[in-house]
C-alpha cells in the first residue's frame, strides 16, 4: 500500500512539472493556411474576393462574434455583455480601422486601452497588437476586409475570464502606382484579452497579440504586399509573435 501510495505522488508530481513546463512554453501565432493568396495570380479589381475561401466570410464586423454573455467568475451576465463588446471594439480597432491599417495608427486601439497599457503599443511586444502595411504601400480596392473566426471566454480564476480570438482577416490591397495589381493579403491573428475586477470596476487588459500573414512580407511589425511577379514561386509569408 505504502509503494503505491508513493507511486501515486510521484505520479502527481510528474503531472505537475509536465503542466508547467506546457504553460512556460513560449506563445507563437498559428500558421495561416486555408486562404493563402494564390502565387504568380492578381485578383480581379472589380471583384476581389471571388474564387477565393473569403468570399464566403463575412464582412468586416460582421465577422466579430462575441459568446452569449453567461454568469462567470463573479462577473453578472450584463458585466460580461458589456466586456464583449468592449473586446470587439478593441479586435475591430486593431484590425479592421483604416487608420489602423493603412496609416500604422495605433490611436484607435490605444484609446481603448488602460492608460496603464498604452505605452506598450508603441514599442516593444506591443507593436504587434496591431495590423498595418507599411507606410505607402497598399491601397484598399473596397472598403470590405473578410473575416471569419472565434470568440471564446472561459473562468480564469477568482474575478478573471480569459478572452481568446482568433481570426482570419483577408484584405484586398493594390500598390499605389498600378490600380490593375491587386492582391488578396490573409492574416491570421490570434488575440487574448483578460477581464477583471479591481475593486468596483471591470477592467480589460490585452495580454497578447500575435499574427502571421501570407502574401505579404514583415517589415519589423508592419506588412509589405508582395506585388512582385511571383510565377513559380511561393507566395511570400509573414509571421509576429507577441
Amino acid at each position: 500500500m505504502r509503494q503505491a501510495g508513493r507511486a501515486g505522488i510521484v505520479g502527481l508530481l510528474v503531472a505537475a512539472l509536465s503542466a508547467a513546463m506546457w504553460l512556460a512554453r513560449p506563445w507563437e501565432p498559428p500558421v495561416s493556411r486555408g486562404d493563402a493568396p494564390q502565387a504568380g495570380r492578381f485578383a480581379d479589381p472589380a471583384a476581389p474576393f471571388a474564387g477565393s475561401a473569403a468570399a464566403r466570410y463575412a464582412d468586416g464586423e460582421f465577422g466579430l462574434v462575441t459568446p452569449r454573455a453567461r454568469p462567470m467568475a463573479g462577473f453578472t451576465r450584463e458585466e460580461l455583455d458589456l466586456a464583449y463588446w468592449h473586446v470587439r471594439r478593441m479586435l475591430s480597432a486593431a484590425s479592421l480601422d483604416p487608420r489602423t491599417v493603412y496609416r500604422g495608427d495605433s490611436g484607435p486601439l490605444a484609446g481603448l486601452l488602460e492608460p496603464a497599457q498604452r505605452p506598450e503599443l508603441t514599442g516593444g511586444r506591443g507593436r504587434t497588437w496591431i495590423t498595418a502595411f507599411v507606410a505607402g504601400t497598399a491601397v484598399p480596392v473596397t472598403g470590405t476586409v473578410k473575416v471569419r473566426g472565434t470568440i471564446t471566454a472561459r473562468r480564469a480564476g477568482p474575478s478573471v475570464v480569459r478572452v481568446r480570438a482568433d481570426h482570419r482577416y483577408v484584405y484586398a490591397v493594390r500598390p499605389p502606382y498600378d490600380a490593375g495589381a491587386v492582391r488578396r493579403v490573409a492574416v491570421r491573428r490570434v488575440t487574448v484579452i483578460t477581464i477583471r475586477r479591481v475593486g468596483p470596476a471591470v477592467t480589460l487588459r490585452l495580454e497578447r497579440s500575435g499574427f502571421t500573414a501570407t502574401g505579404a512580407r514583415c517589415a519589423g511589425a508592419r506588412l509589405r504586399p508582395d506585388f512582385g511577379p511571383a510565377d513559380g514561386r511561393r507566395a511570400a509569408r509573414c509571421r509576429a509573435a507577441a
